[in-house]
């Protein structure tokens, strides 16, 4: 798959990048640095597609100097996020080879006739 890494302030992002998608994914770690969270999620929504996800997890690290368990708890939580995107992901996939077999069959039979 074709894969575009873009380096900007996310405020601008819209100003860079003219895409929708049906997946946006907020790792750990990003929203104590943003001074502006309405914006943010602006963005945010700008980027969707109708009926696309918004996939976030997010703890604070501070939480970590309390228990130990909670380490435990957060390594769990990154495995169980990227399995949630890597899923949505496969079907966002599979459900585009559906479309393009779908043309691709729909331009044969348009040719035979």
């Amino acid at each position: 798959s074709d894969t575009k890494f873009i380096c900007c302030d996310v405020y601008s992002l819209p100003e860079v990048l003219d895409e929708k998608f049906d997946l946006v994914f907020t790792s750990y770690g990003t929203v104590g640095w943003l001074p502006d969270s309405n914006k943010w999620a602006s963005v945010i929504s700008h980027f969707l597609k109708p009926g696309g996800k918004f996939v976030f997890a997010e703890f604070h690290p501070v939480v970590w100097m309390f228990d130990d368990a909670l380490e435990k708890a957060d390594r769990s939580q990154k495995r169980a996020a990227k399995k949630k995107v890597k899923e949505e992901m496969i079907l966002q996939q599979q459900k585009q080879e559906e479309l393009q077999s779908k043309i691709g069959s729909d331009v044969a039979s348009s040719s035979e006739e």
